[in-house]
């Protein structure tokens, strides 16, 4: 499986897991409060959501494009995402490119979600029965089971850390699958054979021509 294809297909296992988490976006996420419980708290109540969107005579994508985009960004710590998905490039980078590669990379993770959100319908999340210990006080990390329909149940670890006294999620591993090395692996091989502008000019390219309206295109 080549780096594109796997990228993809852990993409797509986040449409049903990071959406997860989405749904306690509309209240801020203290420090004190658990990771955890806020991952099994919001389930039940996105996947509810699903269902629904995936029962209605026609979905409204571009609905649950902006629920997506708006419920997400609160969650996930883009700049810790983005960060580590250039590693070594993200040092060379100047304020501008970190700017424009966040944004673009946000853009497309989002898309992503919502293109194939509508196929997690059923899905279920439990915690798995041992939790790993927390590595600190600013760092912690959620294993849940996550049941997808006709598929063999898949442990996902969700990486949160504390910013500005919240917890956000920085990464997701899924199935032994690590994103962020993914994404590192991917981005590296063609930051060094194009440059950085041209893989932001890319992202930005494939987000217009797939918002909602556009005609599809690849992802």
């Amino acid at each position: 499986m080549n780096h594109r294809i796997t990228r993809i297909f852990c993409v797509r296992l986040l449409a049903a897991t990071l959406v997860i988490l989405s749904a306690g976006s509309a209240r801020a996420i203290p420090a004190e409060e658990s990771p955890t419980r806020l991952v099994m708290e919001t389930s039940e109540l996105v996947l509810k959501v699903i269902q629904e969107e995936t029962s209605a005579p026609e979905p409204d994508l571009a609905r649950l494009y902006s629920l997506v985009y708006d419920a997400i960004l609160p969650v996930l710590d883009f700049d810790g995402f983005a960060k580590l998905s250039l590693g070594r490039h993200w040092r060379r980078a100047t304020p501008s490119q970190r700017t424009q590669f966040t944004e673009e990379f946000k853009g497309m993770l989002v898309r992503t979600y919502t293109k194939y959100l509508l196929d997690y319908a059923g899905t279920r999340v439990r915690l798995a029965p041992r939790q790993p210990a927390p590595p600190g006080p600013k760092r912690q990390i959620v294993k849940v089971i996550i049941s997808l329909p006709g598929e063999a149940p898949l442990e996902v670890n969700y990486h949160f850390r504390r910013v500005k006294e919240e917890w956000k999620a920085y990464n997701v591993v899924i199935g032994g699958f690590n994103l962020v090395q993914l994404f590192r692996r991917e981005f590296g091989e063609e930051i060094d054979q194009k440059g950085l502008d041209a893989v932001i000019e890319r992202l930005a390219t494939t987000n217009v021509e797939n918002a909602p309206g556009a005609q599809a295109g690849g992802s």
